[in-house]
């Protein structure tokens, strides 16, 4: 028994069905690129706001540690984590409260560019078959 692949001549009349067919599911991955792309832009928009936030307030920095001493108050029932906050991130305060500044600019960035290549199909590849 072999198989072989269809053709249209080997479908006849449903040949325009299949082309039909496969249109529609075009269509289809091309609207559920558009509604990824806009989820993932807004979702960069969201990034973008807190980014832009932390990097204009001339606060942020110097009342990044007060925030953090007030998170590892005792009684956090993670013990790791408490002790990871007090021995790296705390003396260092500074220096991460500019990261994460950084690295939420760099998240909205990555979500703006993922929106684009959805919307334009390079990613992930949108042709059917």
């Amino acid at each position: 028994m072999s198989i072989h692949p269809l053709h249209s001549e080997t479908l006849g009349a449903a040949a325009p069905l299949a082309a039909t067919t496969q249109e529609q599911a075009r269509r289809l991955l091309s609207l559920t690129a558009w509604g990824v792309a806009m989820i993932e832009a807004i979702l960069g928009y969201e990034w973008l706001l807190s980014a832009l936030n932390k990097l204009s307030s001339q606060d942020y920095v110097r009342d990044f540690s007060p925030m953090l001493q007030q998170v590892i108050l005792p009684g956090n029932p993670n013990d790791w984590w408490v002790s990871f906050m007090q021995r790296v991130v705390v003396p260092e305060a500074p220096q991460w409260a500019r990261l994460v500044e950084r690295s939420e600019f760099l998240v909205a960035l990555g979500c703006f560019v993922g929106a684009v290549l959805w919307v334009s199909g390079c990613f992930p590849r949108l042709s059917p078959g």
